[in-house]
C-alpha cells in the first residue's frame, strides 16, 4: 500500500514526466557513456526486488539497438534473479 501511495504522489508531482520524452531518455542515458547500461541494471535490479521487471524489458529496445537491448536486458535478468535468489536464500536460512 506504501508503494502505491509513493507512486501516486510521484506521478501527481510530475516526477514521471521525465520519462514521456524517449528521445531525450535514450540522449541522457548515451550521453552516460559506460555507466548507461550500468544506471539499467540498477534500475532493472530495483524493479526486479519490487516486483515491476517486465516494463525495463521493453525500455531498452526504446534506448539500445535491438542486440544491445537483447544482451542488456537478459543479463541484467539473469544477475537480478540470481541476486534476489542469493538473498533469499541466504537469510531464510536459520
Amino acid at each position: 500500500m506504501l508503494l502505491l501511495v509513493l507512486i501516486f504522489t510521484f506521478w501527481w508531482h510530475g516526477a514521471f514526466s521525465y520519462f514521456a520524452d524517449i528521445s531525450q531518455l535514450r540522449a541522457d542515458i548515451e550521453e552516460l557513456g559506460a555507466f548507461g547500461p550500468l544506471l539499467y541494471f540498477i534500475a532493472f535490479f530495483t524493479a526486479y526486488l519490487i516486483g515491476f521487471h517486465p516494463g525495463l524489458v521493453w525500455i531498452s529496445g526504446f534506448i539500445w539497438p535491438l542486440p544491445l537491448a537483447i544482451l542488456y536486458a537478459n543479463l541484467a535478468g539473469l544477475l537480478s534473479g540470481m541476486i534476489v535468489f542469493w538473498i533469499t536464500r541466504r537469510f531464510s536460512q536459520r
